[in-house]
């Protein structure tokens, strides 16, 4: 992958070079390779790159196209430019490069904006089409890829990370309240950022500006209430050879691909698509914590001796999570929301000498009801003999929670409450709107229609910056989009299902915390599809997903840290916590630790913080 910025401005942008060129340098992490810069009249494009198709100099970006008419800036990989580059070639067109990003300029200027629809990959772009005075930006389907913008004093800024627009001279860089309220619950701003002025455009949207004007549509989108019948034997034949065609088309490349191995069924199931179609022993890389109940080794290694993989390894402890959330902090320009992210940055930085590309596992769990307390909120609320908690969506709101509002309104100082209440109410809109496209079919399609459309999102972010900021390109297979709309068509049981006879009765009595994947299956597809091929440990393993002791490193290791830069008299965090609330509940909290509950909490405002000493 790469990285990319612009600036599209009323005035000239020729005296803005010295900042072009800070910016340039400022993302040259996401490529390595080679820098481009192109200013017109009224624009520039930046591009930093990392050679993965025709890796000569011809593929040199920015790139116009032949005629002099389009200039784009593409981060991404479109896994079938070499089926529409034949079709272009058969209409008579001449290209002068191998590479993907002149498929997209050509193709863009036989179809138009609807080129779109033909893209099988991961992308954001921006292409100016000088014919029109029109500057395309585009987002694939998943959000693999990311892009933000926002309005700086010299005009429309964007890019791959958020320095791209807070970096222009004059730009205020100041506290979004209610986006960091949003995040600390949901470790997600979703189309927002913790920047006032400094937004994400969507995936599978595009933005066309031309003449001052901006507007901005959603290209594609799941069509959440089609279904179609199909038999056990047939759900999982047509599930594994979907997701059989994206490992390899995302396999493809010219330089050396390797995947990230947990030893669970996600990342197993990958492992078991690529060494199908791969005739070298697979590159495999893993991190893990020596600490008891949260190591994950011994599956992974035994994963990697199943398919005759080269097994990576890396150790994380809790002091790389000190030591290493600056740095990663610096690249990403945001907290660090997901617990892990520290975790695949160390993996990342090991696997970058080996590999260039690496596919990872994300999408499995929002597609196919891995989240199995989250997928089973509807069952609950059916059981709730509780009016008021019998609604499923409010059911969902509660489980689907890092840092309740609650205790937010507990901890934020008085005067602050409304930014609070304003990030409650917009997550409740955005998620209920997505409820109710969905939820005539089934609470269970509602769950994955939520968590796909917001939550995915924000992990492939964090993936992208943590790999990115070592040069390596993430593809994650799981999120082809023709493997999304066919789990989506699948029935309810093809993804969750009761265990035994009777499961069901008993769950009715439990809360889903104490009977999820005890009394039911999850990814039930995905099992059926790898039933005769993987190995029978990891196919009847219960979910970790990358655990960590956060709750006993906070006790423990960060202990001091978190005296330090938590509680010191000029941290930042008090200008919007109450310092005697928030100490009360830190000093309640680190007697009695939990990992699931406050460990993420207190990484979450050691997140923020460090993150509100660098940027803001």
């Amino acid at each position: 992958m790469c990285g990319i910025f612009g600036l599209i401005a009323a005035a000239g942008v020729r005296e803005h070079e010295g900042t072009m060129r800070d910016i340039l340098a400022a993302i040259s992490h996401r490529g390595p390779d080679d820098r481009g810069l192109v200013a017109g009249a009224n624009f520039t494009l930046g591009h930093a790159r990392l050679s993965i198709v025709d890796r000569t100099r011809r593929g040199r970006q920015p790139m116009w196209d032949r005629d002099g008419a389009l200039c784009i800036t593409f981060n991404g990989e479109i896994y079938n430019h070499g089926e529409l580059r034949r079709e272009l070639i058969g209409a008579g067109v001449r290209f002068a490069t191998g590479t993907d990003t002149e498929v997209l300029l050509e193709l863009y200027k036989r179809d138009g904006p609807a080129f779109l629809d033909r893209l099988d990959g991961v992308f954001a772009f921006c292409l100016h089409d000088t014919r029109r005075d029109a500057f395309v930006l585009a987002r694939d389907r998943a959000g693999v890829k990311p892009l933000y913008w926002g309005q700086a004093p010299q005009g429309f800024a964007f890019g791959s990370e958020p320095k791209c627009v807070f970096m222009w001279p004059g730009f205020r860089r100041n506290l979004n309240l209610a986006a960091a309220s949003q995040w600390l619950a949901y470790r997600n701003a979703f189309d927002d950022t913790l920047f006032e002025g400094v937004k994400v455009l969507p995936p599978a949207h595009v933005m066309e500006i031309s003449g001052g004007r901006r507007v901005m549509r959603r290209y594609w989108a799941i069509d959440p209430l089609r279904s179609r019948r199909r038999g056990v034997g047939e759900a999982a034949a047509a599930f594994k050879d979907a997701f059989a065609g994206a490992v390899t088309r995302q396999a493809h490349a010219e330089v050396p691909v390797g995947l990230f191995l947990s030893g669970g069924l996600d990342s197993t199931a990958m492992l078991d698509a690529f060494s199908a179609s791969s005739t070298r022993p697979p590159e495999v890389f893993t991190a893990s914590v020596a600490v008891r109940g949260y190591d994950e080794l011994r599956y992974a290694r035994l994963a990697a001796a199943s398919y005759g993989a080269r097994l990576h390894e890396t150790r994380v402890t809790a002091e790389d999570y000190l030591d290493q959330i600056d740095a990663l902090t610096a690249v990403k320009d945001l907290p660090l929301a997901m617990h892990n992210e520290i975790a695949v940055f160390q993996m990342a930085k090991a696997a970058r000498q080996h590999v260039t590309v690496a596919l990872s596992g994300e999408g499995a769990d929002e597609i196919l009801a891995g989240y199995g307390r989250l997928a089973r909120t509807p069952f609950d609320a059916e059981q709730s003999r509780d009016t008021r908690r019998g609604d499923p969506l409010s059911g969902f709101l509660r489980h689907y929670n890092y840092f309740p509002f609650e205790l937010q309104r507990r901890l934020f100082r008085p005067e602050l409450l409304a930014g609070v209440d304003e990030a409650q109410q917009r997550s409740a809109d955005l998620i209920g709107a997505r409820w109710a496209e969905a939820a005539p079919r089934s609470g269970l399609t509602a769950v994955s229609h939520v968590l796909t459309g917001l939550h995915l999102p924000s992990l492939l972010q964090m993936m992208d910056s943590a790999t990115m900021a070592s040069g390596l390109e993430l593809r994650a297979p799981f999120t082809d989009h023709r493997l999304t709309e066919l789990a989506f068509e699948l029935a309810d049981e093809h993804k969750l299902a009761w265990r035994f006879p009777g499961a069901r009765r008993l769950a009715g009595l439990l809360p889903s915390a104490l009977y999820s994947e005890r009394l039911d299956r999850t990814k039930v597809v995905l099992r059926d599809a790898y039933g005769a091929t993987a190995p029978r440990a990891i196919l009847r393993r219960r979910k970790m997903g990358f655990p960590l002791p956060l709750g006993l490193w906070a006790a423990g290791p960060w202990r001091q840290d978190i005296e330090h830069r938590l509680r010191s008299s000029d941290g930042p965090l008090w200008s919007i916590l109450d310092r005697t609330a928030t100490g009360r509940w830190l000093e309640e909290s680190l007697a009695r630790p939990t990992v699931d509950g406050f460990g993420k909490m207190v990484w979450a405002l050691l997140s923020l913080d460090r993150w509100w000493r660098l940027r803001l």
